[in-house]
């Protein structure tokens, strides 16, 4: 089994742009999506209507009809998104996918276990993570019997005080976390102008 699963850290507050990014970035066409509030569940769910993918919300306290047909329409259709809670997950019938995204971890380290269960044998899951959830990650950790992968952050531009230039570094990366000098760009004039 070569699942793979990587904990991303972003802001939280961007959740909702962040996912729809990563199902951009690398095509995702189908995917269970996990968020722990219900608010959350129907906040994803229409932001990824409004861009234009295809999905429907799952929590406790919907009807069981409706219930039953968003199970369907996930398991039927190629290109879906199924936005829903750990507790209702467990409670029905869903196909293996490839990928699962957790808007963030779960409220309990096993859940993390069970959100993977999903995948077929080459899955990924992604989990957003706010940075701040070092416990949290232990736990998972611990429940897994390994340590989950971190993603390195993405770019981020940083004022070089000590030499007067702004340049673009990426946290790890093959200079061991440095850029040398002759890749350093220096743009801090641009800075300087008045928009």
């Amino acid at each position: 089994m070569t699942i793979k699963n990587e904990l991303l850290e972003i802001n939280l507050k961007n959740k909702k742009e962040e996912i729809i990014n990563k199902i951009k970035e690398i095509s995702i066409s189908k995917a269970l999506i996990f968020s722990n509030k219900k608010r959350d569940i129907e906040a994803i769910n229409k932001a990824l209507n409004e861009a234009g993918f295809k999905s429907h919300p799952l929590y406790n306290g919907m009807e069981d009809e409706v219930k039953e047909e968003a199970v369907k329409f996930f398991n039927d259709n190629k290109k879906a998104f199924l936005v829903c809670s750990d507790s209702v997950a467990k409670k029905v019938d869903l196909n293996k996918i490839d990928y699962i995204i957790g808007s963030e971890l779960p409220t309990r380290a096993n859940d993390y276990k069970i959100r993977l269960s999903y995948l077929s044998e080459k899955g990924m899951g992604i989990t957003f993570h706010s940075g701040e959830d070092e416990e949290k990650i232990a736990e998972i950790n611990k429940a897994m019997n390994k340590k989950v992968e971190k993603a390195a952050k993405t770019e981020k531009l940083e004022k070089n005080t000590q030499s007067k230039k702004t340049t673009v570094k990426k946290e790890k990366d093959s200079f061991g976390g440095h850029i040398p000098e002759f890749l350093q760009i220096d743009i801090s004039y641009l800075l300087n102008k008045a928009v």
